[in-house]
């Protein structure tokens, strides 16, 4: 069980240190540049990050079990390649990348997966702007209760019938 948490522990801090610090400390001295590709390539590596960290939280777990300990090393050797300047990992795995994207049949369904994200978009910006005026009015009925006043009503929830209309 050490064992465990100890891998855990140093797993957490490599992955900190060599994953988001020193990425993060050249992302923001980057900004004061004017170095296009030093942005092109920081911007690939957060890319490849966030795939790593994905890959991580999906496959972690069978990682450890059929690779062990040696994963979290691996990773991190994986994460300095990807960052490191004198190899530029990131850049060669965001052009492979784009390679797999000029794919013709993912070209063919780009324009079915815009619209359905456009879509969803639009779905979930309805649900907040819903959800943001009931908790608006939640809070000012609160906050008029608190003080002893009473409460103006500024949202409106659709009512049922509108919703009705709708569908």
């Amino acid at each position: 069980m050490g064992v465990v948490v100890l891998h855990l522990l140093v797993d957490r801090v490599l992955l900190l240190l060599f994953g988001v610090v020193l990425p993060l400390r050249d992302t923001l001295r980057a900004r004061q540049t004017d170095d296009a590709s030093l942005k092109r390539d920081l911007l690939s590596y957060w890319t490849c990050f966030a795939i790593v960290l994905l890959a991580d939280k999906l496959f972690s777990r069978w990682l450890l079990e059929s690779v062990g300990i040696e994963y979290t090393i691996l990773k991190c050797a994986f994460l300095l390649w990807l960052h490191a300047p004198r190899f530029r990992g990131a850049r060669v795995v965001s052009s492979v990348l784009s390679g797999i994207a000029s794919i013709p049949t993912v070209v063919r369904y780009e324009g079915r997966a815009r619209a359905q994200v456009e879509t969803m978009t639009r779905a979930c910006t309805e649900v907040f702007t819903v959800l943001s005026s009931v908790v608006l009015d939640a809070f000012n009925r609160c906050a008029a209760k608190a003080i002893g006043k009473p409460a103006p009503s500024t949202a409106t929830a659709p009512s049922k019938q509108s919703t009705k209309k709708r569908d």
